[in-house]
């Protein structure tokens, strides 16, 4: 009996040694992701583009509103993407009250004369900079990248890329209102519809981000992992947000009208953390390519 059950408890032990071992495994990619978030400091790195986004907000708008002057039949694209912002992408409640501030102010940006414009340019220029740079600084690639490529993926993300969205955006709600009333009628599968389109735009862009900023060659897949990991992160932020203004009211009792300022500064804080997430992400499966630095590089 006693050599039955000593057989029987070295099994045991075996076996739960063997799950130790399968967990350890398994862990193993959570253990690195963690590592690379701390290695990195994805929290100081976001607390800058945070600040430097929030300089950059009204000249990169005022920038896009004065391109889009010359688009043909932008303003159902800009309702489209207004939309996308407020309803999908701000924090709830204060997404009105920012997005009427900030296309005012644009608004009075676009009278600028040649000099305030270039300092518009400059601006927005520092901003995808300092985008680029902290992409980099997480894949820890030598930001060698030449000047006319560096235009080239800037023009692109001013231009084309605002335009692209609001364009899709506005496409795939015309053809969900056009199907037959039935999307018209059943508002729960609308208001999914909607919500689904617009994570679909956020999660390709992200994706493009993941694709284009890193100074090497990124498999569209890794990208498209890492765009989602960031667009999902950016939608239960919105989720959060949400909770905690109708929670904590107490808070703009005591910050009175500034309430949006801090409020905002920290979503955009948060928002950046997922954004580079979903880059670290996209790191940690592409593996090692490119000319990498060490580990603490700044890049700034």
């Amino acid at each position: 009996m006693i050599p039955a059950k000593i057989m029987s408890l070295h099994s045991l032990a075996s076996r739960f040694r063997l799950t130790l071992r399968l967990l350890r495994l398994k862990a193993q990619p959570v253990v690195a992701l963690l590592r690379r978030i701390r290695a990195d400091e994805l929290d100081v790195v976001a607390a800058w583009l945070a600040y430097t986004t929030l300089l950059s907000l009204v000249p990169l708008v005022a920038l896009v509103l004065v391109i889009a002057n010359y688009v043909p039949g932008f303003a159902e694209v800009h309702s489209a993407f207004d939309q996308l912002l407020v309803k999908y992408l701000l924090p709830e409640k204060a997404g009105n009250v920012i997005a009427n501030y900030t296309l005012t102010f644009s608004a009075n940006a676009t009278r600028f004369t040649l000099l305030g414009i270039s300092f518009l340019l400059v601006v927005v220029w520092a901003m995808f900079w300092a985008i680029e740079q902290a992409f980099n600084r997480i894949w820890r690639l030598a930001p060698d990248r030449r000047f006319i490529h560096r235009l080239a993926h800037y023009l692109l993300l001013l231009l084309i890329v605002p335009v692209v969205l609001g364009m899709g955006f506005a496409g795939v709600m015309w053809a969900v209102s056009l199907s037959l009333g039935f999307f018209t009628e059943l508002k729960i599968i609308r208001k999914f519809m909607s919500g689904a389109v617009a994570m679909s735009t956020l999660i390709a862009f992200l994706a493009w981000l993941n694709y284009v900023l890193p100074n090497c060659r990124v498999q569209i897949g890794h990208a498209l992992i890492g765009g989602i990991f960031g667009a999902g992160g950016i939608a239960l932020l919105q989720w959060g947000f949400g909770v905690y203004v109708q929670q904590f009211s107490s808070y703009a009792a005591v910050y009175g009208a500034f309430s949006i300022l801090p409020v905002f500064l920290l979503w955009l804080y948060l928002c950046w953390l997922m954004v580079l997430l979903g880059c670290v992400v996209t790191a940690e499966l592409s593996g090692s390519s490119g000319r990498r630095l060490p580990i603490g590089y700044g890049g700034f």
